[in-house]
């Protein structure tokens, strides 16, 4: 792999006999998005020994969407101290020796003290489902035990701060005379480690367990198993991570061309649906949501510093309880913090400051508050970069396109530790083809595919011919416009040049030159190779724009059901093409009843829809 791709890392550790021990990995697509998202990884062990009893070891972060990415691995022959020892300074090598901020694990021995040696100033942070699947095990012999885990549980996850949990963790050993048990001590004395009041100060993306891991192992279920050679492993591998690309591209295009419906004229709301990836924005959405539930009081004024307290109405079980906040502003910074520290450690604005920055008349957050993590609109490296496939290596323009995409991470990364964070300028794809010749413009073969489903051994699940019959009248559907009906664009003249996939408008059209465009529309089955369609069913969905497309990945496709709906119901999320046409309907040419216009469009998406 790393002579089809020279960013690819690899390091084995062998014994005295030469056999192999341990091995560790990461290809250049992760060693790229650990520089984005490798500020909090998880680390787990206990998913699958392969045959050879080498449990593997994945690292695992989290990217803009809140999906896990894979950001290396190892194959581990011992779950020791040196074993770990040995992983974790290979791995830290592998990403030019900056090592995370904060890295959770399970409770091993072993891994703690590897931890310690390797990344001294990482805070360490114990998988808290671990520990509460532990409770039965430890407590189940006691006679109070359903009382003592209704309160340790309280005791872990309804206090705000070290003291609360401290005062609660005493009066549970005092009432119920727990002073002897040995794993209820050695929880308290490295409670820094995994109680939610201790570590809520610092940033965890929203990792708080090893299920990340988890989410990844259940990734490659399917592709990997027990009697997996390395052989096969290896090749199993690129497959997994393949899919893995796709689905992370597929939910980058929808960020663009998804529309989300904002629940409130705030214009707070508006900033987040702008700049945040979907998953992101749901998140923020669900605390604007949860303001509804928080009553605020001014508690004191001291100049520019002002505090409140907000009593949340949370719902635990089938019982109501109040819980009480505290929240700091600054009115001079507008800077605002809450004791229950969701910003500082998922990156996302909290109810109880949202609330009080709305009571002072705040309706646009500052920039401070809009984690670049989480934005959209970042041109990020790592996207630029492939995974080493052995089966797409082999040609030479494939290596000239994977070098020229090396080049341009090497040159960004140089750019960044120069303190040029944000670098306006081509992509990858633009630099691709701006310096190949007249006669061989380089691009990434993989793009190919549209034009390779015409090959005679490419066979497709489902054939789709675009309805255009149909007459998508506008009005009779819901268009939310997220606030662009208030400054509609002037002119209708839509184009995307060759090769320019950073165009002028915020709704991009993806895609090089001679690529068959993509979006969402209603399409007709001609024909099928899937159960779950049949010739006749209309559907909606991610398809090409043209005559007919050939669809392979049928996870973006719903079947319409309801045939009396309009059809233009499911154009609501067109994406840049249907506001194009609705703003160009009634925003420039006005109509109204009894008036003509004169419409003369090109055979394009924006087209269809117009006809």
């Amino acid at each position: 792999m790393q002579v089809n791709n020279a960013n690819f890392f690899y390091a084995m550790d062998l014994d005295e006999k030469a056999r192999l021990k341990n091995l560790s990995w990461a290809d250049a697509r992760s060693r790229a998005a650990y520089e984005e998202f490798g500020v909090v990884v998880t680390f787990d062990t206990t998913y699958l020994t392969n045959k050879y009893d080498m449990p593997f070891a994945p690292f695992v972060g989290v990217n803009h969407h809140g999906h896990s990415i894979l950001l290396g691995c190892g194959l581990i022959s011992n779950e020791d101290a040196y074993t770990f020892t040995w992983l974790f300074q290979t791995w830290l090598t592998c990403m030019s020796s900056h090592a995370p901020s904060g890295i959770i694990t399970d409770q091993d021995k072993a891994m703690k003290k590897a931890i310690e040696k390797v990344f001294p100033n990482t805070h360490h942070r114990w998988c808290l489902w671990h520990i509460m699947k532990k409770i039965p095990e430890k407590l189940k012999g006691y006679k109070e035990y359903e009382s003592i885990k209704f309160i340790l549980q309280k005791a872990i996850c309804d206090t705000l701060s070290p003291n609360e949990f401290e005062c609660s963790w005493n009066l549970m050993i005092e009432k119920y005379k727990l002073h002897g048990n040995e794993w209820l001590l050695g929880m308290y004395t490295e409670r820094h480690r995994w109680v939610p009041a201790f570590v809520k100060d610092n940033f965890w993306a929203g990792m708080s367990t090893t299920q990340r891991s988890e989410s990844m192992h259940a990734f490659f279920y399917g592709y990997v198993n027990v009697k997996t050679t390395l052989k096969q492993f290896v090749e199993q591998y690129e497959n997994a991570l393949k899919d893995k690309v796709q689905k992370e591209t597929q939910e980058d295009f929808n960020c663009f061309n998804l529309w989300l419906p904002c629940i409130t004229h705030y214009d707070m709301e508006k900033q987040f649906v702008d700049a945040y990836t979907s998953a992101k924005f749901k998140e923020f959405q669900m605390e604007l949501i949860g303001k509804i539930y928080c009553s605020l009081f001014p508690i004191k004024e001291d100049g520019s510093i002002s505090e409140y307290k907000v009593l949340e109405d949370v719902k635990i079980g089938d019982s109501q309880q109040r819980i009480n906040f505290m929240v700091l502003l600054n009115g001079k910074d507008c800077e605002v913090k809450c004791n229950c520290r969701l910003f500082e450690s998922r990156g996302i604005l909290c109810r109880h400051a949202i609330v009080t920055l709305l009571h002072n008349k705040v309706y646009r957050i500052p920039e401070r508050y809009i984690m670049r993590r989480w934005r959209k609109d970042v041109k990020r490296c790592h996207t630029r970069v492939r995974i080493s496939y052995s089966d797409y290596s082999a040609k030479a323009e494939a290596k000239r396109f994977d070098s020229l995409c090396n080049s341009f991470h090497e040159d960004f990364k140089k750019f960044k530790s120069m303190g040029i964070g944000h670098i306006e300028g081509p992509t990858a794809y633009n630099v691709a083809n701006i310096i190949g010749t007249q006669d061989s413009i380089v691009v990434n073969p993989s793009l190919q595919r549209h034009r390779d489903a015409n090959m005679p051994n490419y066979t497709p699940q489902i054939m789709l011919r675009v309805d255009v019959a149909t007459n998508l009248n506008l009005m009779q559907g819901n268009l939310n416009l997220h606030g662009y009906n208030r400054t509609p664009p002037t002119n209708l003249s839509v184009d995307y040049p060759s090769g320019d996939s950073d165009h002028v408008t915020k709704r991009r059209a993806m895609g090089l030159s001679d690529e068959v465009m993509t979006g969402f529309g209603v399409a007709k089955v001609l024909d099928s190779g899937h159960p779950k369609f049949k010739k006749g069913d209309l559907i909606w969905g991610m398809t090409g724009f043209e005559e007919y497309t050939l669809i392979i990945t049928l996870e973006s496709l719903f079947k319409i059901e309801h045939t009396d709906v309009p059809l233009s119901y499911y154009t609501g999320i067109l994406g840049m093409p249907g506001l194009t046409t609705y703003v160009g309907f009634h925003e420039i040419c006005s109509l109204k009843k009894g008036e003509y216009v004169f419409i003369s469009t090109a055979s394009g998406v924006v087209g269809q829809l117009v006809g």
